[in-house]
């Protein structure tokens, strides 16, 4: 499966200009969006990818909101997002390390409270 990262993605003060496909990187769970009316208010889609899920065709969602206490939520919307971060321990099965990911990543770290 392929997960597409969207344009400028804003995680509070950290922003990082990215775009494109990155492979392998949407494993067999997954995270999709709810109807608009259940999502929480400022919600920041990172990343959409189409898949055949548990019920036919779909779209994984990553995203990235402030919590109303004020803390910073990032949900990857896949198990297999590490897999983006390090080639260790899937070498057989391909790498698929990725600056792009890893910069997402960096930056929801850098804006999580200490």
């Amino acid at each position: 499966m392929l997960l597409s990262v969207l344009g400028a993605v804003t995680i509070a003060a950290c922003t990082t200009r990215s775009a494109g496909s990155i492979a392998g990187i949407v494993g067999y769970e997954y995270d999709r969006l709810g109807d608009e009316a259940s999502r929480p208010a400022g919600l920041d889609i990172v990343g959409l990818s189409p898949v055949e899920g548990w019920e036919g065709q779909d779209t994984t969602a990553s995203v990235v909101y402030i919590a109303a206490s004020g803390a910073p939520v990032f949900s990857a919307g896949t198990v297999q997002w590490a897999w983006g971060l390090d080639d260790f321990g899937h070498e057989a099965i391909g790498t698929f390390a990725d600056e792009r990911l890893q910069t997402v990543t960096e930056n929801a770290l850098i804006v999580a409270p200490e």
